[in-house]
């Protein structure tokens, strides 16, 4: 509603969600004196985040549709450009890494609840992203110019693996990046097959598993591709990420408005 760019939209209400936070306190004090409305009232802004951030997500791997008529020179579909998606792919990454702006100790604890809404949001969100690259295939295909899942994923890969790169220290949702990263590496080799399983990387339950690698195209992302972009130095001790994904705790469980 706010544009019909996805990443203006979105900057602008997290903007606007970001002082809502950081004012609810003030605004509620003198009418939600039991604390009813402030226990709800971070279930809205995870969902508000949620509807602004799916359009970004939208944008990669996307295909536009224009009605057909017989005076219409527009195409019926047509893959949303190569650099939007890209673009779309890193601010995605970019914002995850800096929210912050989410928590807020004093609306929390009046909220009841315990942990990070932030944290939440990183982990929760990031899963999309290499969901989100798995179905690129369609828009590849019918691109001239196409955003390959090659090329997204060398993206993640860049970004991802900076901090190791450089020799600085990762935060932790770096850390739950890079275990996401190694998790999808393992999805997409046989070494959870049985000996003698006949079962592949494409039907191993993985986020790709849309994907048919060996029938897309010989570019389509492969277990050995992703290894090749992963130099040396990006090898990542598993026994510094075995953490299970944990995050915010509700003292209720949040209303949804989408499965």
């Amino acid at each position: 509603d706010l544009s019909n760019d996805a990443i203006a939209s979105c900057e602008a209400a997290f903007r606007n969600l970001a002082q809502v936070i950081r004012s609810a306190n003030q605004w509620l004090d003198s009418e939600d004196y039991d604390y009813s409305y402030r226990a709800r009232l971070y279930d809205y802004v995870i969902d508000q985040v949620y509807e602004h951030v799916k359009h970004v997500f939208m944008n990669v791997g996307g295909i536009y549709r224009n009605d057909k008529s017989t005076d219409s020179s527009e195409p019926a579909y047509l893959s949303v450009p190569n650099e939007l998606q890209r673009t779309s792919l890193l601010w995605i990454m970019d914002e995850l890494e800096n929210m912050s702006w989410i928590d807020d100790s004093s609306l929390l604890g009046n909220s009841g609840l315990l942990g990070s809404v932030a944290d939440f949001c990183q982990k929760y969100f990031s899963n999309f992203i290499f969901t989100q690259v798995g179905a690129m295939w369609l828009s590849e295909s019918k691109s001239n110019d196409p955003y390959t899942q090659q090329a997204a994923m060398q993206d993640i890969i860049d970004r991802v693996m900076r901090h190791a790169r450089s020799g600085a220290t990762p935060d932790d949702y770096n850390m739950y990046m890079q275990t996401l990263l190694v998790d999808q590496l393992i999805s997409l080799s046989n070494v959870r097959s049985k000996p003698g399983s006949s079962s592949s990387a494409a039907s191993s339950g993985s986020s790709f598993s849309l994907v048919e690698f060996s029938r897309i195209s010989p570019d389509a992302i492969t277990f050995p591709v992703m290894m090749q972009m992963l130099s040396e130095d990006d090898q990542i001790p598993a026994n510094q990420y075995n953490s299970q994904l944990t995050g915010i705790r509700y003292e209720r469980a949040p209303d949804k408005s989408h499965k």
